[in-house]
């Protein structure tokens, strides 16, 4: 019994000791799973702290990117002068230190910064503290995960060792790409968050943790107050995300309208311009190529702008059949303007068995083709692009085979895998100067492999590129394109007569309007009056922008628009733009619609005149489609035209001896361009009232055709330079390397007065000369200057000579004095504001020669090229 006993004992104990093992155990496992939990709760608090501070200030950095992208030339600008003293270092900066200001707790370091070496960075913007900004250009070392943001050229979050100030960092990084130039990397937006901030919460938590169940406890309590926290982090990164979205969706929204509205007014004026079959030759042909530019330009714009469909890849291969040889013209006639002045030849290559009808999605193929070439343009300074095109017959199928080879800069062999990922630009540095579409190769391979095709790159840095492209197409037949069009369409001469369309431009009758045209060489003066005097308006104008300016501040007379040229002395046009826009002060000054005229139309243009304050912008040789298009839209008012009809209608239906109903046009508005208007002079040939107009040096036959057959603004641009160039020739003779900046004005305003008149080898030896004086390269304008001068003026003299012919061949009949009736019948018409019934009884009272009335003649003759109405009312009241 006591052995048992014992023995009991002994297993009481055992059991004892077992059980404060198995508590101890306990104890120790849970203290162990309390600090092993409170550890991994720590760390985990930890390291999601440090992402919501990562986030936010992510958030914070996008939001001022995206403020940076809309402006991505004026960054640039900033950039290569870092002139701190401008409006916009001043304005990015008060934007970067309220944002510091609204967030002084959370931020350590708000910056926009630069690489600018191997080893630095250098600060474009940047604000320490509330207050407190470093200096723009202050340069600091490198750190892993600013290398990591350039690399990549995407969103960066780390944590790096920065000073003994700051300790540790949380860094965020957001790219500040140039959306217009093929997302080049501009800046990194830096938004940093220090390790004091990040200890001020985690040490609270290392104190629990020490302190056993108070741990616990603290811990719960530190967990409830962690999340209202993080759900306040989380809310106010939520509402700069939520903030950022919306002013990506409104600035999405803005563009979409502004560049469909324009491109739809293209589309629609060109289509019925070349409805009416009356326009020929190069007229016909540049109409034409407006049509298609707006079609495939809408196209691309439509899908560029739907981000959504973009980004998650959904384009739709909508496949049809076909015109192969109108796909290859609207390719050529979009992509040749991209030559603009430099010295590249173009050849199409295709033979005449190229399949004249395939089935696929022509917009899908056209777009490959449109940027494989628009690159080549845009990559090749001079020398030749040569686009080839054949099919190749397989089954069922038939393989669309184009390659595109330029003479251009090149790619380098590392930087070929490159070329096709997304936001991927190769060799930055050299590409800095050249914009870009934002289509993107990577759109192009994805494209080409939705239609199973291929596409492969052949390059020799230096010395140009090769991409070849293999899309499968269906067939359809076997009827080959043939050698007349293959023919015509390697001289880019093919036309596409699938659409019926006119010839004739309609233009509108806008008697109550009154423009201002600026511009310092007469010639584009008569020029611009010629081809804006069918649309029956007031029309003003000077020759420099001072003028402009004091026109505008006095408020009389009012104008509907003005044309401003760019490029003048003294003043240009985007300064008295800024003048009038910013010093003047009055409604009328800030609204006015401005128009800038400029012979550099080249890409990106029209978004840097828009940012300084002009609506819209025509380059030279003036288009007439696309004047058209601006009258329409800057200067026609419809709510004045609506009111005079309505006043008309009311007196004609008073009207005793009216016996018909009035018609839509009784104001005087509406079509100008109609049958017997003056544009429709059949008057297109190389001859004007049988005398010949041709002259050795200019083509006057298309400038006769770009007035629509109309000889009078003819004269008027030919009688402008022989009195207005030879005081020009002067001063180009006078030139000495201290004259430079005058000598290239001089030449720039010949250069644009030649194009006016097709005067191609004179303006392309002044663009030369322009150039060289822009460059300071004196010794290229001394050996080319005097011929340059000789040439000119033999222009000059041809021109003379056949004003004499002209003027010798158009005698008019001799009268005694005007006809009173028609005089009567001239003050009736302004007195009812009937602009067609005033310029039919003036033109019948000019088509004579008076032997008195001398002064009313050449009071006449002033007033058919101003046709101010009230003035010939009053100036006829006592006839």
């Amino acid at each position: 019994m006591a052995q048992l006993k014992l023995t009991t004992v002994d297993n009481a104990g055992v059991n004892n000791a077992r059980s404060r093992i198995i508590y101890r155990v306990f104890l120790v496992l849970a203290v162990c799973v309390v600090i092993l939990f409170s550890v991994l709760l720590y760390f985990s608090t930890g390291q999601q702290l440090k992402k919501q501070m990562g986030d936010k200030c992510l958030g914070i950095a996008s939001a001022i990117a995206e403020v940076l992208e809309q402006e991505p030339e004026q960054l640039r600008d900033f950039i290569n002068t870092m002139d701190t003293s401008s409006e916009y270092y001043q304005k990015t900066q008060a934007l970067v230190e309220d944002i510091r200001w609204d967030n002084p707790d959370n931020i350590a370091l708000l910056s926009v910064e630069r690489r600018v070496s191997d080893t630095e960075m250098m600060y474009l913007f940047a604000n320490t503290m509330p207050g407190n900004y470093a200096e723009a250009g202050l340069r600091n070392p490198l750190t892993p995960t600013r290398i990591t943001a350039y690399e990549t050229q995407r969103p960066v979050v780390g944590s790096e060792w920065a000073t003994t100030q700051w300790g540790t960092l949380i860094e965020s990084y957001y790219p500040v790409l140039d959306k217009n130039n093929n997302n080049q990397l501009l800046a990194i937006v830096g938004c940093k968050v220090s390790d004091a901030q990040y200890s001020s919460v985690m040490n609270p938590l290392l104190a629990m943790f020490v302190g056993g169940n108070l741990v616990i406890i603290a811990l719960l309590v530190f967990i409830f107050f962690r999340f209202n926290r993080e759900n306040k982090l989380l809310a106010e990164i939520n509402e700069i995300t939520r903030s950022a979205a919306d002013a990506k969706s409104n600035f999405l929204a803005s563009m979409s309208h502004e560049m469909r509205t324009p491109l739809n007014a293209v589309i629609g004026l060109s289509e019925l311009s070349l409805s009416s079959g009356k326009l020929s030759g190069e007229s016909a042909d540049n109409v034409e190529k407006i049509y298609n530019s707006g079609v495939s330009l809408l196209g691309l714009v439509n899908d560029i702008l739907d981000l959504s469909k973009i980004e998650a890849g959904k384009f739709e291969i909508v496949p049809a059949n076909y015109d192969l040889p109108s796909l290859v013209n609207d390719t050529v006639n979009l992509n040749i303007m991209r030559i603009d002045e430099k010295p590249i030849i173009f050849n199409l290559e295709l033979d005449d068995s190229l399949l004249s009808t395939l089935y696929g999605d022509e917009l899908r193929v056209k777009q490959v083709f449109n940027n494989l070439l628009s690159n080549a343009f845009k990559y090749t300074k001079k020398g030749k692009v040569v686009w080839n095109v054949r099919t190749e017959r397989e089954d069922d199928s038939v393989w669309l085979v184009s390659s595109v080879s330029d003479s251009g800069i090149g790619i380098r062999p590392e930087d070929i895998d490159k070329l096709f990922k997304d936001y991927n630009q190769v060799d930055i540095d050299s590409h800095r100067s050249i914009e870009g579409t934002g289509l993107g190769l990577s759109i192009t391979k994805n494209l080409i492999a939705m239609m199973d095709g291929t596409i492969e790159v052949q390059s020799v840095y230096g010395e140009g590129t090769t991409f070849t492209v293999r899309l499968r197409q269906g067939f359809v037949n076997d009827v080959p394109i043939g050698g007349e069009v293959a023919d015509n369409l390697r001289n880019f001469k093919y036309f596409d007569h699938k659409r019926d369309r006119s010839k004739k431009l309609v233009r509108v009758s806008l008697p109550y309007a009154r423009v201002l045209i600026v511009d310092d060489v007469q010639v584009n003066l008569d020029v611009a009056r010629g081809m804006m005097s069918p649309y029956n308006m007031q029309i003003d104008c000077v020759t420099s922008g001072k003028e402009a300016v004091e026109l505008v501040r006095r408020g009389e007379p009012r104008y509907n628009a003005i044309f401003m040229d760019h490029m003048m002395p003294e003043m240009d046009g985007i300064e008295a733009t800024r003048v009038i826009r910013e010093e003047i002060g009055t409604d009328y000054a800030k609204s006015l619609p401005i128009i800038a005229l400029t012979a550099n139309a080249l890409a990106g243009n029209d978004e840097m005149f828009l940012s300084k304050g002009f609506q819209a912008f025509l380059s030279k040789p003036i288009d007439i489609q696309w004047m058209d298009q601006v009258i329409r839209r800057w200067v026609r008012d419809p709510e004045i035209e609506r009111e005079l009809k309505s006043r008309r209608t009311v007196d004609a239906a008073g009207d005793e001896a009216g016996d018909g109903e009035v018609g839509e046009d009784t104001a005087g508005f509406g079509d100008a361009g109609g049958e017997g208007d003056s544009s429709d002079s059949d008057t297109t040939s190389a001859s004007v009232a049988g005398v010949s107009i041709h002259i050795e040096g200019a083509d006057l036959e298309a400038t006769l055709e770009r007035f629509a057959g109309d000889t009078e603004p003819l004269f008027r641009v030919l009688q402008s330079p022989p009195a207005t160039t030879p005081p020009t020739l002067e001063k180009l003779a006078e030139a000495t390397p201290e004259s430079l900046d005058a000598y290239r004005i001089a030449v720039h305003g010949i250069k644009g007065a030649s194009r006016n008149i097709y005067a191609v080898e004179i303006a392309t030896a002044a663009q030369d000369l322009e150039n060289a004086a822009r460059e300071g390269d004196f010794a290229y304008i001394s050996a080319h200057n005097q011929e340059f001068i000789v040439r000119v003026n033999a222009l000059m003299a041809e021109i003379e000579a056949l004003l004499t012919r002209l003027e010798q061949a158009s005698a008019r009949p001799l009268q005694e004095r005007p006809d009173k009736n028609l005089l009567r019948q001239l003050r009736q018409a302004a007195e009812d504001f009937d602009m067609d019934g005033a310029t039919g009884a003036l033109e019948q009272i000019l088509a004579f020669d008076y032997r008195q009335d001398g002064e009313l003649v050449a009071w006449l003759k002033e007033q058919e090229l101003l046709m101010d109405l009230d003035e010939l009312a009053s100036g006829l009241a006592d006839i």
